[in-house]
């Protein structure tokens, strides 16, 4: 999964022109726009009257969503312009070289790293991703006559049932928990490596991650019995993880539980946990709603309406969607 993701020149995230397999908020109207007034509220409660404050992006591929931020934020919040420096990481060597004209359009103002490398206690304000960790690297695993086994790959792309690693043993361990009799699932060793990584840096602010997953009880229950990892392709989702290596996207939900269980012994506490509509309801999507009637132009209101309805629709991005905040002050 990490080669075909990420290597260079041939992973799936290193081309030039990756092909469009899936739709996501980033490509909505006033996805960018929500986000920027949640961060403006995150701010203004607790840093107003502090000069530095960092938004961090993770995998900002190539700066599409950092440019819409920033063009909100510079044009409808000033205060909070002033006050912001955005970074963006993205481990793409192709994507960073796209995102350099936004420097010279935010002079000073954002910046691109390939490598998240906060000291301890070194980053106050806002860490933020949106589908990061389903495209972390996963290790798969099987139950199977009460016993875990953990899929290995050989020769000529077999599969092969081997017994565990010991991080893949520790990993569900700690997490307490282990996929059904006869079902598959992903132990998300990395995506624990990260949030620790995050929390260790976070001196004060809040990590908020919108991705689609679950928490463990519902990832490891037995009508998944195939896991949730999947490959995407020209918008169809498949499980033949090993055809059009680097041409198709792979990821798998994530395992919320992870992350809270993670930050919370670096004492980063879970704020909200909820679906991508009761959060953006939650936190000022009603005022882009009230806006629509005094929208002049028929087709400036349709698409407005639209835009706002494939965000928090319940059956699409709404749910699917799930948004975590936590925080440490």
């Amino acid at each position: 999964m990490e080669l075909c993701l990420y290597n260079p020149g041939l992973g799936y995230y290193s081309r030039v022109s990756p092909f469009q397999d899936y739709y996501t908020n980033v490509d909505v109207p006033y996805f960018a726009q929500i986000l920027s007034k949640i961060f403006y509220k995150l701010w203004q409660e607790e840093f107003k009257n502090k000069t530095d404050f960092k938004i961090i992006e993770l995998g900002s591929g190539e700066g599409k969503l950092a440019k819409k931020i920033l063009e909100t934020i510079k044009k409808e919040l000033p205060d909070f312009y002033e006050k912001l420096h955005y970074i963006g990481i993205e481990r793409s060597s192709t994507r960073l070289k796209m995102c350099e004209e936004l420097s010279a359009l935010f002079p000073k103002k954002i910046e691109f790293l390939s490598e998240f490398n906060y000291k301890e206690n070194s980053v106050a304000g806002i860490i933020f991703s949106n589908e990061f960790f389903d495209a972390l690297p996963v290790r798969r695993i099987f139950k199977k006559e009460n016993k875990i086994f953990e899929i290995f790959i050989v020769k000529n792309l077999k599969e092969l049932l081997m017994p565990p690693s010991k991080e893949v043993m520790e990993y569900l361990l700690w997490l307490g928990s282990e996929p059904k009799e006869g079902c598959f699932g992903e132990a998300h060793i990395e995506s624990r490596a990260w949030i620790r990584k995050l929390c260790k840096s976070l001196k004060e602010g809040a990590l908020l991650t919108i991705d689609y997953g679950f928490e463990t009880e519902e990832l490891y229950s037995d009508f998944r019995k195939e896991g949730t990892l999947l490959c995407h392709f020209n918008h169809q989702t498949n499980r033949d993880f090993y055809c059009n290596l680097g041409k198709q996207d792979i990821t798998s939900h994530i395992n919320f539980s992870t992350l809270m269980k993670e930050a919370d012994n670096w004492n980063v506490k879970t704020i909200a946990f909820k679906t991508q509509s009761q959060f953006f309801i939650e936190n000022g999507l009603e005022k882009f709603i009230e806006e629509i009637p005094m929208i002049q132009e028929p087709k400036d209101r349709l698409r407005m309406t639209s835009s706002l309805k494939t965000l928090i629709h319940p059956e699409g991005m709404g749910g699917t969607f799930k948004v975590l905040l936590q925080k440490k002050f």
